[in-house]
């Protein structure tokens, strides 16, 4: 999933904005290589989402706080599944699905 978001420019001091591409993907990765001891280090992944994208705080912190919403979520439900096994194989048929989609 990606979606466009505007961005102070660099380029002209913060004067303007540009437009920029956000994959939902990239943001979960930064998230969970800023997991520690099974506890997210949102500081961090906070500080690596905006060098990347260069970004303002606050949209930065959006974004980690709903991909790790998004993955408690996952985590409260995936115990209720009869048959996690068999979804984690539907889960990891589904994201190879995605990847081709998307050409990678």
């Amino acid at each position: 999933m990606q979606f466009n978001i505007s961005i102070r420019s660099e380029h002209c001091e913060g004067k303007g904005t540009t437009e920029t591409t956000v994959y939902a993907q990239e943001i979960m990765l930064i998230v969970l290589h800023n997991v520690k001891d099974g506890i997210v280090q949102k500081i961090p992944a906070i500080s690596q989402v905006r060098n990347e994208y260069g970004m303002g705080l606050k949209a930065a912190k959006e974004l980690v706080e709903g991909a790790m919403d998004f993955f408690s979520a996952i985590e409260k439900h995936a115990s209720q599944i009869p048959n996690p096994e068999s979804a984690r194989a539907e889960s990891a048929w589904l994201a190879g699905l995605a990847m081709k989609s998307n050409g990678e």
